[in-house]
């Protein structure tokens, strides 16, 4: 640290008094940061962080522990619309309190360039680029008053027409006019959003968890996991497989007449941002007057219309390279036992229909993972081993569907060269051949669709007859579980009541392709479930609680989300505010005083953009400081400063325009 005697000079203009010489010491800190001046900032910034902050978190944990549901739509909680209402109106008004605050945080910023453009004009007489008097009052208005009349009164100075006689507008003046629009917008942006959940916010009467209870109280509710003498993969017991008895039952889960197990849907949202549809296996009748959370098995389903990458029009050929290998099919010429095309599509097996047939059907094939090849034939669909251990697998099915002429041309989307309907409209389905395999005909349309399957151990809640499984709990089950179940994907008659004949009546009543899809993964998982359902042993709850009737507050997630969003904005931008501060002080001069502080051996640190800060922040009496007169008895020089900071027409106050207020690093005013 160095220390070394300055001499600082206060200019003036003919308004002024002469000017006066000081010598003051001054030590510079290049990139040391007085430890108290830097609290000050800290202290500051961190009490506004911690009161916006503060008020946030506790009104979403509030929120959040009493949160019946939210959706993408609403969000519904059990606090009483009242208390919602008057807390964020209490935030509001805390962040509108806070706005001179952190606005005031600024003051350090401005200051300092506000000194550095002083230095400037030093060396460059032609550069004006500091506020006018007038200019500095509106300063004076922003930093101390912080409010709409303070930016409205430096909108209209801004607007006003311009004139050759004004000083263009300082950097200090449009740094202050941007701090305060962001800083009102944030907080009115707050109480804007309030009064919208206020004319938007409903309530509706919802069934909530009441008072916990002891799951052993209740007996005919269960779990679900797979039976443990299951586990090994080579048990062929008829504990692991489904006999008469178990079919019986299965027939009864599927037809939702079964008294003691159903298949009970739930449809969270994914990670991706999409709902899926999990199918679990849960206890059936549940008592209406609890809510409890279990264990069980779940099935989920994904299935995706892949018939876009089918060609109608390139047929296979025997002799040139489109056609499958001929190890699949165990002839010399595929082409001369198929009749029919490929589709492929990115991350699926090559597809190879081998005949076209004039009826409505559908077929499964066995799951890829087992041959893990490149092409699959139609003619493999009947598979060797007709279960599969991976998890998740993946299969194709294969949906012709009757279609009248009529219906055909109206949804036409692509024709062959001939004119031929070959495509619909929306692309999932092409149209199969005549007998004599040269022309579309329009009685039947094909669908290939590919689904994946996952098998999980998942948890879920049941509250009011709704199930909701909970996706972070959810786990791949283990190799033997996915045996047993796609083991039951493979009975012939189960295919065609459960899958393929509502699959095949959606399709021929004009139903579009996603919702056959749709269809059919709703389908697959309730015929595995089913049929599976006596490889599962029960568990006990793991929570119960009784169910209570309240009347709860409905919200909209979009209001709710803008609310938080301006509090995080808020918060984000004080951060900002205070980084420019801390970085300001670097740049500043720290000036060493007399007084009694430093006679009694604790010498004096002043930060010079500290001291320039309250030129911004502190009006009263500023005229006087901006004079450095004590002995005006007449205050002519206070009067004569006061005319200074009116902008009008007469001919002295036109001379006023000329001026600028300079600031120099000891805080002292200079008028130029």
């Amino acid at each position: 640290m160095e220390t070394t005697p300055l001499t600082l000079q206060a200019t003036s203009s003919s308004l002024l008094m002469p000017p006066k010489t000081t010598s003051i010491n001054v030590t510079t800190h290049t990139r040391h940061i007085s430890s108290k001046f830097m609290l000050r900032i800290v202290a500051i910034s961190v009490a506004v962080l911690v009161t916006s902050l503060g008020v946030g978190f506790a009104f979403l944990f509030y929120l959040l522990q009493s949160t019946v549901e939210w959706t993408a739509n609403e969000l519904i909680t059990a606090v009483p619309q009242g208390n919602v209402l008057l807390i964020t109106t209490m935030i509001s008004k805390v962040f509108l309190t806070l706005v001179p605050v952190v606005v005031g945080i600024s003051s350090y910023w401005v200051a300092n360039g506000w000194i550095r453009t002083t230095k400037a004009v030093r060396y460059n007489s032609t550069d004006k680029d500091l506020p006018t008097p007038y200019q500095y009052s509106l300063l004076l208005q922003i930093f101390k008053g912080a409010s709409v009349f303070s930016l409205w009164t430096t909108i209209q100075y801004l607007v006003k027409s311009t004139s050759t006689s004004r000083n263009r507008t300082s950097r200090q003046l449009l740094q202050a006019f941007t701090v305060l629009c962001i800083t009102l917008f944030l907080a009115y942006g707050l109480v804007g959003t309030d009064f919208v959940l206020h004319s938007l916010s409903t309530t509706r009467p919802v069934f909530i968890r009441g008072e916990s209870l002891d799951p052993s109280s209740i007996t005919n509710l269960n779990g679900r996991r797979f039976k443990g003498e299951c586990n090994d993969v080579s048990t062929n017991t008829s504990v692991c497989t489904i006999g008469d008895v178990d079919l019986e039952e299965a027939y009864l889960i599927l037809a939702n007449m079964s008294s003691s197990s159903q298949i009970s849907f739930s449809y969270p949202i994914a990670p991706n941002g999409y709902a899926q549809s999990i199918a679990l296996l849960t206890d059936a009748k549940p008592p209406s007057n609890v809510a409890f959370t279990a264990s069980t098995i779940g099935i989920s389903t994904k299935c995706d219309v892949l018939t876009q990458g089918c060609d109608p029009e390139k047929q296979c050929n025997e002799y040139g390279d489109f056609h499958p290998p001929a190890t699949h099919l165990r002839a010399s010429y595929p082409c001369s036992v198929m009749v029919g095309i490929a589709c492929t599509v990115n991350n699926w097996p090559r597809y190879w229909m081998t005949d076209y047939y004039e009826q409505a059907m559908m077929k499964i094939s066995e799951t890829l993972e087992n041959r893990n090849e490149t092409e699959v034939v139609e003619i493999q669909f009947q598979p060797v081993d007709p279960s599969t251990g991976h998890n998740p697998f993946r299969i194709f099915t294969h949906l012709s569907s009757y279609i009248d002429s009529k219906n055909a041309e109206e949804n036409c989307g692509e024709r062959s060269v001939s004119g031929a309907c070959i495509r619909d409209k929306d692309g999932g389905y092409i149209y199969l051949m005549d007998d004599d395999y040269t022309s579309p005909t329009h009685h039947y349309r094909l669908s290939l669709i590919g689904c994946t399957v996952s098998v999980l151990e998942i948890e879920y809640s049941y509250l009011n007859g709704t199930y909701n499984a909970n996706i972070s709990t959810a786990r791949m089950a283990g190799n033997a579980t996915t045996r047993a179940i796609s083991r039951t994907l493979y009975t012939e008659e189960q295919l065609r009541t459960i899958i393929s004949n509502p699959a095949i009546g959606l399709a021929s009543s004009g139903g579009n392709s996603s919702a056959v899809a749709s269809l059919i993964e709703e389908k697959l998982s309730l015929l595995m479930l089913s049929m599976s359902h006596s490889v599962f042993e029960t568990t006990p709850l793991s929570s119960l609680a009784s169910q209570e009737h309240v009347l709860a507050t409905v919200l909209p997630t979009s209001v709710m989300t803008t609310f938080f969003v301006f509090i995080i904005g808020f918060v984000v931008f004080v951060v900002v505010l205070t980084a420019l501060a801390l970085a300001s002080s670097r740049e500043a001069v720290y000036i060493g005083g007399t007084g009694q502080a430093e006679s009694k051996g604790q010498p004096k640190l002043v930060n010079s953009v500290e001291m320039a800060s309250q030129r911004l922040r502190e009006p009263t009496g500023v005229i006087y400081k901006v004079f450095e007169e004590e002995t005006d008895d007449q205050q002519r020089w206070a009067k004569e400063g006061i005319e200074m900071f009116v902008e009008g027409q007469d001919t002295r106050r036109r001379q006023a325009r000329d001026v600028v207020v300079g600031l120099k690093e000891d805080g002292s005013f200079g008028f130029q």
